[in-house]
């Protein structure tokens, strides 16, 4: 569906949706990708749907984040989280939909305040997903790139042995031609 035949569907049925299993499932049939869509679904029943049991609002909600993120709407995206991460850690959810739900949280968290530029935050959140599961590459990838926009003071050196290792590999290559 496109947003204006979508926009229209809402107002002609907004009210022969009554109850809220309804709603979850018409959420659910928006297409994955359609994430604007998602977004103005999402705001337009945010009270109704905020009714369902803990799983299903929990699978709306990582839906809209998850639009949210794919949108740019990072400042959004990170005033609602702070809710979601409350939400599992009081429900106790570790896996939702076989990965764990508090370290997606986070990775979305983390790479939005990256994406506006708040890199030493970043840099926590990516801190503790690496404290939380070393093995999660990811948050070691984005730490590092965290790390590298912030030029934190370790990278110093790390410019300063590649700029002369390029500047030896071209030295290498000039005399290699004369």
């Amino acid at each position: 569906m496109d947003s204006v035949t979508l926009k229209n569907w809402f107002a002609l049925n907004n009210y022969y949706i009554t109850y809220q299993e309804d709603l979850y499932e018409i959420f659910f049939e928006i297409s994955p990708d359609e994430y604007r869509e998602k977004e103005l679904f999402y705001n337009q029943y945010r009270t109704h749907l905020d009714h369902l049991d803990d799983e299903q609002i929990l699978k709306v909600r990582t839906g809209f984040l998850e639009a949210l993120f794919f949108l740019g709407k990072y400042h959004k995206l990170l005033r609602e989280i702070e809710r979601d991460l409350i939400f599992v850690i009081d429900k106790n959810v570790i896996k939702f939909e076989d990965r764990d739900i508090y370290q997606w949280l986070l990775m979305l968290k983390g790479a939005a305040q990256f994406n506006i530029g708040q890199y030493q935050k970043s840099i926590h959140i990516f801190q503790q997903l690496t404290q939380i599961a070393p093995s999660n590459l990811k948050a070691k990838k984005h730490l590092f790139k965290s790390l590298l926009q912030k030029r934190h003071p370790i990278f110093k050196y790390v410019y300063i042995a590649a700029l002369s290792t390029l500047g030896f590999s071209l030295l290498l290559s000039l005399s290699e031609v004369a």
